[in-house]
This record gives structure tokens, C-alpha cells and sequence, in this order.
């Protein structure tokens, strides 16, 4: 699950990180933490469209309006018209963005979860950190009672990182699986009564 820095992941999706600032805002894009993570649903279909558009296009959208190198200065008139025409587009897209979500929702494909996915996340790094240091206080404790000597002390800190990696990755199994369940209930459940 990486991690991206805001301005590592406009970059990626070739966009300015002033648009991206905007997507986090209307919610496609979500933050955890300060960073951006690529395993969370919204923000690994919000890369997915944009890899589209930009195979479709050829090129970045994110070309600044201050880069129009060799071109004529614009009146201010019609640099309102470019904002505005800028601004629906924009709007239309995510317009758009937001039918087709409801769309994979009511298709099964995509399960509401996505605000709580950061908190998720969040909760997790926070609850492994305390834990770690926790143990450290306590392994530092034993260590003084049991006058232990220093290779001794980082003998047991080695085992203790080993435990603790072991169970952050099978915490993040038992996560996926669970989250294939509810996918698999939601899948099962949707659409009564619902049209498409």
C-alpha cells in the first residue's frame, strides 16, 4: 500500500496539484493522513480513470494556463470565458464521475465504505505505533530488572519487530478477507427494489 505525497500523486495522474487540492475536496480523492494511499477504492479507480483519459488523450491535462508559451496575450474577456468553460468542464467530469459511481454501487462493484477507509487506516497505524512503543517501555524495564547487556536487549527488540511485522501483515490478510465478505454480502443483498 503506497503511500503519495499530494504532489507525487497529481503527478502521477498528470494533474496540477492545485486540481488535485479540488478532487480531495468533492471526495475523489481521500487523504490518509496527509498522504495519499493507493490501496483505498476511490483513490485506486480515481488513478484508473485517469490513466484512461490520458492513454486516450496522449497528454496531460495538467498544462497550466500561465504555460501558454507562444500564444497571444488574452483579452480579459476571454479569460473569463477560458475559467468558465474550464469551470463546467470540470463540473461535467465530475458530474460524471459521481453517476458512474452510483452506478458500480448499485451494480455491486463498489460498496460504500469509502469515507471510513482512512479511519481504518488511520486507527490501524496509530494502534501498531502505540503498541511498539509500548513493548519497547516494557522490554527497557525487563531489561534493567534482568540487567540484561545491550546485545542481549537488541536481540529481543529483533524479535520483538519480528512479531509485530507478523501481525500488522496478518492483520492486513484478516482485513482483505473480511472486506471480500462484506463485498460478497453486499453483492448478494444489493439491488432489492432498486433500478438501474
Amino acid at each position: 500500500m503506497p503511500l503519495y505525497t499530494r504532489v507525487e500523486f497529481a503527478k502521477l495522474c498528470g494533474i496540477e496539484s492545485g486540481n488535485l487540492s479540488n478532487y480531495i475536496k468533492r471526495g475523489n480523492v481521500v487523504l490518509s493522513g496527509v498522504f495519499v494511499d493507493d490501496s483505498i477504492a476511490v483513490n485506486r479507480q480515481f488513478m484508473q480513470r485517469r490513466a484512461q483519459r490520458l492513454a486516450k488523450v496522449g497528454v496531460p491535462e495538467a498544462v497550466s494556463k500561465h504555460d501558454r508559451v507562444g500564444k497571444p496575450k488574452l483579452t480579459d474577456a476571454q479569460n473569463l470565458v477560458d475559467e468558465k468553460t474550464q469551470a463546467d468542464i470540470e463540473r461535467i467530469r465530475t458530474v460524471t464521475e459521481l453517476n458512474q459511481l452510483k452506478i458500480e454501487k448499485q451494480q455491486g462493484e463498489n460498496i460504500p465504505t469509502a469515507l471510513v477507509m482512512p479511519l481504518v487506516s488511520q486507527f490501524a497505524h496509530s494502534m501498531i505505533g502505540a503498541f511498539k512503543n509500548g513493548m519497547e517501555a516494557m522490554l527497557v524495564e525487563i531489561g534493567h530488572k534482568k540487567k540484561l547487556s545491550n546485545a542481549e536487549m537488541a536481540d529481543l527488540r529483533k524479535v520483538l519487530t519480528a512479531i509485530i511485522n507478523k501481525s500488522a501483515t496478518d492483520g492486513v490478510e484478516d482485513a482483505r478477507k473480511g472486506t471480500a465478505n462484506i463485498v460478497n454480502e453486499y453483492i448478494e443483498k444489493r439491488g432489492k427494489g432498486e433500478r438501474l
